[in-house]
């Protein structure tokens, strides 16, 4: 099993004040920082798409989401979800995470994801595509990250979908042929 290990901002000052504050990993699984651009959802789609995204149309749809989401196999372990969204003033909120990749059952579990920041605002300068970070508690944008920290994710087991499929279908299988079997017999006794 191979971690997934990332950086994200961890203490940052905000627009119009110079104090510093310090984020921790409950920040990051509230989505506290969210990227926005006003660049155009098809300019967005296409950069995604640039970047082997794949459109997925089987997912949890947010609120003020607009499409699909994109999602990007990174390893066997691990794949990255982004969605859109429409927020105040006409911008697009980069919605990106990094979670247990959708071929185990345990992408389905509540702590198999984190939140992301420099692996989407990495793709927007590549692309020249201007962005802000907005606190979404405070309702500031980030003008200054000071510090980082490291986030590393374990995967939390992995049971892929198929061998379940498989069992399901043996158990099926088996219980159907008990009941016929019975059914049979139970036929031949009246």
């Amino acid at each position: 099993m191979q971690n997934y290990v990332t950086e994200y901002p961890g203490t940052i000052q905000l627009q119009n004040d110079p104090r510093q504050y310090k984020l921790t990993l409950n920040d990051n699984q509230e989505r506290i920082l969210i990227t926005e651009t006003n660049a155009s959802l098809e300019k967005l789609q296409q950069v995604f798409r640039n970047e082997k995204f794949d459109e997925t149309s089987v997912e949890y749809k947010k609120p003020h989401q607009i499409g699909n989401g994109f999602l990007k196999n990174l390893s066997d372990d691990w794949d990255m979800h982004v969605r859109f969204m429409q927020m105040h003033q006409g911008l697009i909120a980069i919605d990106g995470e990094v979670e247990t990749s959708r071929k185990w059952v345990e992408h389905n579990t509540e702590d198999n994801w984190i939140s992301i920041i420099y692996e989407i605002t990495n793709i927007l300068k590549k692309y020249q595509i201007q962005f802000s970070i907005w606190h979404k508690k405070m309702k500031r944008y980030v003008t200054n990250i000071v510090e980082q920290m490291k986030i590393q994710m374990t995967p939390l087991g992995k049971i892929q979908w198929k061998h379940v499929a498989i069992a399901a279908g043996i158990t099926a299988a088996v219980g159907l042929t008990l009941w016929g079997i019975k059914k049979y017999f139970d036929s031949k006794e009246d």
